[in-house]
């Protein structure tokens, strides 16, 4: 009996420490935290998305932000790009999608830029890009935080002195 519960409490424990952060939903910046300087993080930025084979569409290296071409997120044609800015301690990483659909009527019409966010369900264009998004950030090293979510909008209030119907 006192094997069973060691065991049980070996397990227990191991999943706490091994457990990752899950990200809030709505979550649209992914905060990479490390001991680097700025242009230490640019460089490793720019090596990573190298091996990954990842464009570099522009990149200032003024403010250290980089942004990326193209990134295959689905096998279906669904393409993501992200924007990362390096700081002092930390790479910030946000991004957007398209859906990869092309309408041809009679104009060629492509589908919009969407932003990365974490909803949508499992296997849906929404969590695919997230999980991409996410991957590139643990290539990257560091201590990863979410920001973004719902716990950061902002509830704006009514003016009470209005006195509009909605």
């Amino acid at each position: 009996m006192k094997k069973i519960y060691t065991i049980l409490i070996v397990l227990l424990a191991c999943n706490m420490l091994f457990a990752q952060q899950q990200a809030p939903k709505g979550s649209d910046k992914i905060i990479i935290k490390n001991d680097k300087s700025a242009s230490d993080n640019f460089i490793s930025v720019k090596l990573i998305l190298a091996e990954k084979g990842i464009e570099i569409a522009s990149q200032d290296k003024d403010i250290y932000q980089l942004k990326t071409g193209v990134a295959p997120v689905t096998k279906y044609g669904a393409g993501a790009y992200y924007v990362v800015f390096c700081k002092d301690n930390s790479i910030r990483l946000t991004g957007m999608f398209n859906t990869g659909f092309q309408l041809n009527m009679l104009v060629k019409d492509t589908d919009p830029l969407i932003q990365i966010v974490n909803r949508g369900m499992k296997g849906s264009l929404f969590n695919e890009a997230w999980k991409a998004m996410n991957e590139l950030a643990a290539t990257l090293g560091g201590d990863i935080s979410y920001t973004g979510g719902i716990d950061d909008m902002v509830k704006i209030k009514p003016d009470p002195k209005k006195n509009d119907v909605y």
